[in-house]
């Protein structure tokens, strides 16, 4: 089965995960969250170029998007590259492809967001 989990703050949370028929059978995975997306909080003027960058995405190319292409308008093609369209906030999305063995594509049911 698959699993999503969505964390909502920064820190760290610890997950129990069990057989449902066995569930003296457990296991604990510690989950750390931080800001996936560089500048993760920023405060810019109208007509300002913003690149972003993420530490998870380092081998795997990925398509960039904003929340609201009224407030940033990313560059096309994908592009990291955003400029500031207006006043308002914003949430900068990453979404990436991984090629998982000779199996086929496998998308990542994970967004990591960026609030301007």
């Amino acid at each position: 089965g698959t699993v999503t989990i969505r964390a909502s703050k920064q820190g760290a949370a610890i997950l129990r995960v069990w057989l449902s028929d066995h569930t003296q059978i457990d296991d604990y995975i510690r989950i750390r969250v931080g800001y996936a997306i560089m500048p993760h909080s920023a405060v810019v003027h109208v007509g300002t170029m913003i690149c972003f960058s993420t530490h998870l995405t380092e081998d795997h190319p990925g398509t960039w998007l904003s929340g609201d292409e009224g407030i940033v308008k990313m560059q096309p093609y994908g592009s990291s590259v955003g400029r500031a369209v207006n006043t308002g906030k914003a949430v900068i999305y990453h979404k990436m492809w991984l090629l998982v063995g000779v199996e086929g594509m496998c998308g990542l049911a994970r967004k990591v967001k960026s609030y301007l």
